[in-house]
């Protein structure tokens, strides 16, 4: 699969996706998301903020958010939140793993949501909704592993 983690989940949003930014900076302010990523150097040189991206639109049917070290792209259903993380390291490093996890559930609440699934970035088949976007990782990859397993 991917180089860097990724996690998919459902929302419904869209059409407020404006109200968005104020709830991710006040939920994942950049002073408490750089500590997840002290190891990562070149990413601590930047003072980033939530914004959307330019290069995205609601018309073409997503929107690019980017903040402190992640990007989250929004669909129509499904968000793809990514993190300069990489892939075998989240598999490997159990602190690693418990920082997403943690991280990933401030970005779930969010977006009201309970449910997320993690992948690598390059297994990134999002479709219209979270369920469809699944089975399509079902198909190309098999099921998906037992939480505990190492080769997620």
């Amino acid at each position: 699969m991917g180089n860097e983690v990724i996690a998919l989940m459902a929302h419904d949003l869209w059409d407020e996706w404006e109200q968005v930014l104020p709830r991710l900076q006040a939920a994942l302010p950049l002073s408490e998301v750089k500590p997840y990523f002290a190891y990562r150097r070149e990413h601590l040189e930047h003072e980033w903020r939530w914004q959307p991206e330019p290069a995205t639109s609601w018309d073409e049917g997503q929107i690019g958010l980017y903040g402190p070290y992640t990007i989250i792209f929004m669909r129509r259903r499904v968000l793809t939140v990514w993190f300069p993380t990489p892939w075998w390291e989240f598999l490997t490093e159990s602190d690693v793993r418990s920082s997403m996890r943690e991280l990933f559930g401030r970005f779930a609440r969010v977006f009201g949501q309970s449910r997320w699934v993690y992948c690598g970035d390059t297994s990134d088949n999002t479709t219209d909704t979270l369920e469809e976007t699944l089975a399509g990782l079902r198909e190309l990859y098999g099921p998906p592993a037992p939480p505990s397993s190492r080769s997620m």
